[in-house]
């Protein structure tokens, strides 16, 4: 999503320039007492998620669950590679569900169709 708003790439970076932490710190911190960081917790960012879903008038706001991400989180890890083995017990998936989640870009699915018309041309 380069150059978009919501680009999630860049909001990350925005995050990070914003509230700097060291490198081993959790990927979501907010500055809490005394400027210690402290890791938000899921129940936290699903409820100003929901929040903010409601103030931009998204209908069934209060449908979204943490677990709406994990479609999102595992396309992209695909999409960048990321060996599917990480991804699932990084995620702590136990069995192979999220390979439901998994997007194929257009392209990948071009060339499927490609190398299939290349397997049974004569």
């Amino acid at each position: 999503m380069p150059g978009s708003p919501i680009c999630p790439v860049h909001m990350f970076s925005l995050m990070c320039c914003l509230v700097p932490a060291p490198s081993d710190s959790p990927a979501f911190v907010f500055p809490g007492a005394g400027g210690k960081l402290v890791p938000i917790v899921k129940s936290q960012f699903v409820s100003v998620f929901r929040d903010l879903l409601r103030r931009a008038e998204i209908p069934d706001s209060d449908h979204f669950r943490g677990h709406s991400f994990c479609h999102g989180a595992a396309s992209w890890a695909f999409y960048l590679g990321v060996p599917e083995e990480i991804s699932q017990v990084y995620s702590n998936w136990a069995s192979d569900a999220y390979k439901s989640y998994l997007e194929f870009s257009f392209s990948a699915k071009l060339q499927l169709a490609q190398r299939m018309h290349l397997a049974l041309s004569p």
